[in-house]
């Protein structure tokens, strides 16, 4: 995407670039939005997850 010419954010948990590495793809909207205004309405995502469940 940066490649392209757009505007990328890169978000790390960890202390540095890889430590610690995110699977699934998730972004947690509502987080974001708080430091973010308006991220939701502007973010190029596929889908949004309205719905999940844990089975054990």
């Amino acid at each position: 995407m940066a490649k392209a010419g757009l505007e990328v954010l890169v978000i790390e948990r960890g202390n540095f670039a890889g430590s610690k590495n995110m699977t699934g793809g998730r972004l947690y909207a509502h987080s974001l939005e708080k430091i973010i205004p308006g991220f939701a309405k502007e973010a190029p995502v596929e889908r949004k997850v309205t719905h999940e469940k844990y089975h054990f």
